[in-house]
């Protein structure tokens, strides 16, 4: 084999050749020429030639590399933007190389300081992208509220892809901002038009909501206004607030309305939390000044000109609901269901009948109903515009009654002998104690003293521990329905298990208000299939939907 090595400036002289073969020239020199292309050709094949150093094992050949680099969309005026409509920053950039860009990150600073990181973004060859963040999203939203700023874009900071250029990985953008005339100032407020005395108050739904309902659907609440004084912007508010009443931090959800969609500036949204949830929930809620502090917008989802009117601490008056009065007063309603307060003797007074509490659960068991009777709720006993409640201050304590097998059985003949026995009424009776059955503890029981029913909720408050058998509306409306004759043994999914208080229930649906089974639910559904207690077909079975103590259908 020839030698076909090459040395750096080596030349090759033809002239001994041609002499010794006696060809002519320009022949010798087409086959010297033929020759030296296929040696190329072979050391081409076998990956040597000229000046070329084989690799060293282990060592990866390059065959091609992403090139990340800001980038400039259309009608963008720079690869970092910021829109003054939507208040949002906005950034650019694309990969320019060959191969994937992957496990990088992309920055945002604002005056040197990292503003946002995109972790991760995935990039392919050739692709470009766009990301924006709102002001909210930034480390410190307030940064660029005014003043001038300096925002820079950085891609690949800690240098993790294989790149072609990186004198393209960044881009500088100098600004002045003036954005406080631009965005909203939520303050808490009085609604206009309302005769709130402060932007927090205590009362009835024709103070709180400003109509006028019925009574029994009055309900009494704590309730708070909110407004925006700033710019108008079209977005939602958040659902971001805290509250507390005399220290006990009331649960969001425990709220009616929330802030959605603001309609005008000034327009005040209303939050409402019947007061029965806050007396049974937290400590007992007496008549006169209540503390609270209330923080609208607690994680600053809403990014506003002043941040400093957000809280609000101070009293709000806890005024009588009604007057107390301790016997049934004249009505002319033929049959109704009569509200009781009954203490124990030497028991606390918590004032469930003149503190908007019973008035609350009521209101609240009203709407339960209505909304699967079509519009149909309990007929309650009224007495000068409001719901009629008789307080009563038993004779025995607490402690004597619980040593008696039933304690029921001697506070219905107590409130019968003292004059809560008309026999077309049936006494809805509230009572802060709680009875066990065996193992079981009781919230609730129905009962009849000479022909006269008697529906108890039972309620007990613990020091150290949360509070027992606080899901008042859902107990009475249950004990109450017992009273109208649910359920009758003819009904299709009738159950009475062991012991008198296990009778008269359902047991197909554990999401039934009537459900006594061994599955746990929670009452969701009244008579759902219609098939046991409410608005069946079973002849000759009673159905509570022909109650007289139900609304009449329209």
């Amino acid at each position: 084999m020839p030698d076909l090595r090459c040395s750096p400036g080596e030349t090759t002289s033809g002239s001994a050749a041609n002499s010794q073969s006696g060809k002519p020239r320009n022949q010798w020199r087409g086959i010297r020429l033929f020759a030296a292309w296929a040696a190329v050709v072979w050391l081409a094949a076998v990956g040597v030639g000229c000046q070329q150093v084989s690799p060293e094992a282990g060592t990866e050949i390059e065959t091609g590399a992403a090139d990340l680099s800001v980038w400039v969309p259309d009608g963008w005026p720079a690869p970092v933007r910021f829109d003054e409509v939507s208040l949002e920053v906005g950034v650019a950039w694309a990969n320019r190389g060959s191969a994937m860009a992957e496990d990088y990150a992309i920055v945002l600073t604002i005056d040197g300081d990292v503003a946002y990181r995109w972790d991760k973004p995935v990039l392919a060859p050739g692709s470009e992208r766009i990301e924006k963040i709102g002001l909210v999203d930034l480390a410190d939203p307030y940064l660029l509220i005014q003043g001038q700023h300096t925002l820079q874009l950085i891609l690949d900071p800690d240098e993790m892809v294989p790149e072609l250029d990186r004198e393209n990985n960044s881009f500088t953008l100098v600004r002045e901002f003036q954005l406080q005339h631009q965005l909203p100032d939520l303050r808490l407020s009085i609604p206009s038009g309302s005769q709130w005395e402060g932007p927090v108050v205590i009362g009835g739904s024709d103070l709180i909501f400003g109509g006028v309902d019925g009574s029994p659907e009055r309900g009494y609440f704590l309730a708070f206004g909110v407004a925006n004084h700033g710019a108008k912007r079209d977005q939602e508010w958040p659902q971001k607030y805290s509250v507390e009443l005399n220290d006990y931090p009331i649960k969001r959800w425990y709220f009616l309305s929330e802030l959605d969609q603001v309609q005008s500036l000034g327009d005040a949204r209303i939050h409402a939390v019947p007061i029965w949830k806050l007396t049974l929930g937290g400590q007992p809620l007496t008549l006169g000044d209540q503390q609270f502090y209330i923080t609208i917008d607690e994680t600053n989802a809403v990014i506003e000109a002043d941040e400093q009117n957000n809280v609000l601490t101070g009293q709000v008056r806890l005024r009588p609901s009604r007057a107390r009065t301790d016997f049934d007063q004249t009505d002319a309603a033929a049959v109704t269901v009569h509200a009781v307060y009954a203490v124990p003797a030497g028991s606390l007074d918590e004032q469930w009948d003149i503190n908007g509490t019973i008035e609350g659960i009521v209101a609240d068991l009203q709407t339960w109903l209505k909304d699967r009777t079509e519009g149909r709720g309990i007929l309650w006993d009224e007495a000068d515009g409001s719901l009629d409640i008789t307080f009563i201050r038993l004779e025995q304590t607490e402690t004597e009654l619980a040593e008696l097998p039933n304690s029921w059985h001697p506070i219905a003949e107590e409130l019968y002998n003292r004059g809560l026995n008309t026999p077309n009424k049936i006494f809805a009776v509230w009572y802060p104690s709680t009875r066990r059955d065996s193992e079981t503890l009781l919230c609730g029981v129905q009962t009849e003293y000479r022909s006269v029913a008697f529906a108890f909720s039972f309620f007990k408050r613990i020091a150290d521990g949360p509070n027992l058998c606080i899901n008042q509306a859902a107990t009475m409306v249950h004990e109450l329905f017992h009273a109208f004759g649910a359920v009758a043994p003819c009904a299709t999914n009738y159950f009475s298990g062991p012991g008198l208080l296990k009778t008269r229930h359902v047991d197909d649906d554990p999401s039934d208000l009537l459900y006594a089974g061994d599955r746990t639910g929670f009452p969701l559904n009244l008579d759902k299939d219609h098939d046991d207690y409410f608005g069946h077909d079973i002849p000759g079975c009673p159905d509570t939907a022909d109650s007289p103590y139900l609304e009449p259908v329209d």
